[in-house]
């Protein structure tokens, strides 16, 4: 007995249409937004990049840092940052966390700052407004 994908064929058509039309909700940057990554592992290491072309490329950054190390990825923050104006946020870290501001890329200076002065380890950032 001999199989005709007509019927196949229409489906998967009907399928590539559709999901070519279907709202993903993917996160979108502004024109004043650049993306970020931070990620951490629980024996307290940590790196972030920010300001990349976009957050896969930013996270595949860290999370090969985190992952050179030998260290496995146990905490990760991503999204955008506003490059011009306030942002605030958490800093997130084995010990504990804070809320941390920032004029554009600022955020992250003073979040590494933080983590510093308060001798905290594997932190990450995420910006919330």
């Amino acid at each position: 007995m001999k199989f005709k994908p007509v019927l196949s064929a229409a489906l998967l058509l009907s399928v590539v249409t559709l999901s070519s039309t279907m709202n993903t909700n993917q996160a979108v940057a502004q024109s004043n937004q650049k993306a970020y990554c931070t990620a951490a592992s629980n024996k307290g290491i940590s790196y972030y990049a920010y300001g990349g072309s976009s957050i896969a490329d930013d996270c595949f950054s860290v999370f090969q840092k985190v992952l050179n190390a030998g260290h496995s990825v146990d905490r990760a923050e991503w999204g955008y940052y506003k490059t011009s104006g306030q942002n605030t946020g958490k800093i997130s870290c084995i010990q504990g966390q804070k809320t941390v501001r920032g004029n554009g890329g600022d955020f992250f200076v003073n979040a590494s700052n933080m983590r510093v002065s308060s001798g905290w380890s594997g932190c990450t950032f995420k910006v919330t407004s």
